[in-house]
C-alpha cells in the first residue's frame, strides 16, 4: 500500500521563488523518487520559470543525480509530453463521444453522464 502525503507551500507575495523551488526539489521531488531511482539518475523536466533554476537547485541536482531538463518559456502547453504524445487520442476520441451524446439525449453531458461518455471514449 503507498502512502501519499500532499505538501503546501506559498511565498510572501504568491509567486513561487527560487527557495520555494530548491525545498520542492529536495522535500518533495528527490524525496518521492530517490528510493525507486535505486542511485540511477532521474530526470527532472520542469517549465521554464527562472525560479527553477537558481545555482542552489542546479547544485542540489548535480550532487544527487538528477538531471533538470527545462521546457522553454511560453511553451510548455504546447511540448508538455504525456498532453501532445499520449493525451491527444483521448482528448479526440472524447470529443467524439461528446458529440455523440449530445446528439443523441440533446443536452449537454453532466456529471452523471461524465463516466460512460468517457468510458465509450477509452474504449
Amino acid at each position: 500500500m503507498m502512502n501519499e502525503v500532499a505538501g503546501f507551500c506559498y511565498s510572501e507575495n504568491g509567486w513561487t521563488d527560487g527557495e520555494l523551488a530548491w525545498e520542492w526539489i529536495e522535500k518533495d521531488f528527490d524525496a518521492a523518487t530517490k528510493e525507486k531511482a535505486n542511485g540511477r539518475t532521474q530526470v527532472l523536466i520542469m517549465d521554464g520559470h527562472s525560479s527553477h533554476y537558481t545555482l542552489d537547485l542546479l547544485c542540489y541536482a548535480q550532487e544527487h543525480n538528477i538531471i533538470v531538463l527545462g521546457y522553454p518559456p511560453h511553451c510548455t502547453q504546447v511540448l508538455q509530453g504525456l498532453d501532445v504524445v499520449c493525451f491527444t487520442k483521448m482528448k479526440t476520441e472524447f470529443r467524439k463521444e461528446l458529440e455523440v451524446f449530445e446528439d443523441l439525449h440533446f443536452a449537454n453531458v453532466g456529471k452523471k453522464d461524465f463516466a460512460g461518455v468517457f468510458g465509450w471514449a477509452y474504449l
